[in-house]
């Protein structure tokens, strides 16, 4: 997304932005207290937030969504080879911090699936996903990020049947600005590229 964001900024050399990489919880603060214009956020958001977001008269677009991949060092000792969902349990995983929105997505989605993230065999937790791809490049294990980060040609996505874990994405922004032309026309960018996309007129807030 950050690098998604880079283009959208190179048709608009004449306005001045600030991007900054942050936790969920960062990113919605921010946005919140008024500090930041526009927010980006990945991962299902709890009825307390949006009843938050709601109170706070920031609109919420979703973007899109994309889901959760396994990925292995491109040949490999788990390259090529077959699992299942459950398998997770014994491979060495490599995942993003807790406060970021694709790591919620994964705890999310063991919680509906009775598998808790304590009975995994995570090794490494990293900062983003770009330092997941790192530590599973330099052999640490099986990394789970979003698929559309998963484009390193050093890696491969492992297939992993039952493995089904959607990554919402949105777009957070004081109501009063959700008219400006900029804003919408980044809306209309930002949902381009994903697994699947939403109307213009869906949105919350």
């Amino acid at each position: 997304m950050p690098i998604k964001l880079l283009t959208f900024i190179e048709d608009y050399p004449k306005i001045r932005y600030s991007l900054v990489i942050k936790s969920v919880e960062q990113v919605i603060e921010s946005v919140v207290d008024r500090t930041t214009n526009i927010g980006i956020i990945s991962g299902p958001l709890s009825p307390q937030c949006l009843h938050r977001l709601q109170a706070e008269k920031i609109a919420l677009h979703l973007l899109g969504h994309d889901e959760i991949v396994a990925i292995c060092r491109k040949g490999g000792h788990w390259s090529g080879q077959d699992y299942r969902v459950t398998d997770l349990r014994a491979l060495p995983l490599v995942v993003p911090h807790k406060h970021s929105g694709t790591r919620i997505a994964i705890e999310h989605c063991l919680q509906e699936t009775k598998m808790s993230l304590d009975r995994l065999n995570i090794v490494l937790e990293m900062d983003n996903c770009i330092a997941v791809t790192s530590a599973v490049k330099a052999g640490a294990g099986i990394g789970l990020i979003p698929r559309l980060a998963a484009n390193d040609p050093d890696t491969e996505i492992l297939d992993l049947p039952g493995l089904s874990i959607p990554l919402p994405f949105y777009l957070l922004v004081a109501i009063r600005l959700t008219n400006n032309p900029l804003i919408k026309q980044l809306v209309s960018f930002l949902e381009t590229g994903f697994l699947s996309t939403v109307s213009p007129g869906d949105s919350a807030g």
